[in-house]
């Protein structure tokens, strides 16, 4: 199979997961009317923003892809995606993501809750 060939089917495969996703059914609707800056393109569904200053245009990424997409923390991933995706309740989902994600948890900081140490006299410094 061609490069060209697996790049129409994964478009073909995205857009029929766009128009079967509940979460993105307003969104479609507003683009038939060309409204609220989402639009039709190659037959997917995407929405103008600006991010960092550039001018974008995201695809809107169906419920089933947004897991394979939020692994970074929530303000790189959060700022990465945007770059290229979004979907209603963007900010939502990716904080949910993270804050339950095992292998972003196993990278993160150690957060020390309690500072306050003892010296040699049971006495309490900072």
């Amino acid at each position: 199979m061609y490069k060209h060939d697996v790049l129409r089917d994964e478009q073909s495969q995205t857009h029929d997961e766009q128009i079967t996703d509940p979460t993105l059914e307003r969104a479609s609707v507003w683009a038939q009317k060309n409204k609220n800056n989402f639009f039709v393109k190659d037959e997917l569904l995407y929405h103008r923003d600006k991010v960092l200053q550039q001018n974008v245009q995201q695809i809107c990424l169906p419920t089933a892809r947004r897991n394979e997409v939020c692994h970074l923390g929530y303000k790189r991933t959060k700022e990465k995606l945007r770059l290229n995706f979004f979907w209603p309740g963007m900010s939502k989902t990716i904080r949910e993501y993270v804050d339950t994600c095992l292998a972003y948890q196993k990278k993160a900081r150690a957060v020390i809750e309690d500072r306050v140490l003892s010296d040699t006299e049971g006495k309490q410094v900072c």
